[in-house]
């Protein structure tokens, strides 16, 4: 095996390695199941499937979510929202 000059090797940015549930996601997002899924549906929020029937979500999709909230929602509820890398991080933190 050759050996490789540290300058050769490329880092590339993390990858999401969290997924969250349907249940997680809403709790994550302080939204209801219906609400998520309409907003799913709407193509305002990603999901993917895992298999026929299990729906997840990555912190790259919560955190895209919330940054795409229209402006006026932003504002009224930024004390709800804005922890939600604060959140996410915990998660993470406590697995």
């Amino acid at each position: 095996m050759q050996a490789q000059n540290i300058a050769d090797i490329s880092i590339s940015e993390p990858q999401d390695t969290q997924l969250y549930g349907v249940e997680d996601a809403c709790r994550k997002l302080d939204i209801s199941e219906p609400t998520l899924r309409k907003e799913l549906n709407a193509g305002r929020l990603i999901g993917r499937r895992l298999g026929k029937a299990k729906l997840v979500f990555t912190d790259s999709d919560l955190r895209a979510y919330v940054a795409n909230l229209p402006k006026w929602f932003s504002e009224s509820s930024a004390s709800q929202h804005q922890s939600l890398d604060a959140t996410v991080q915990k998660a993470n933190t406590s697995r």
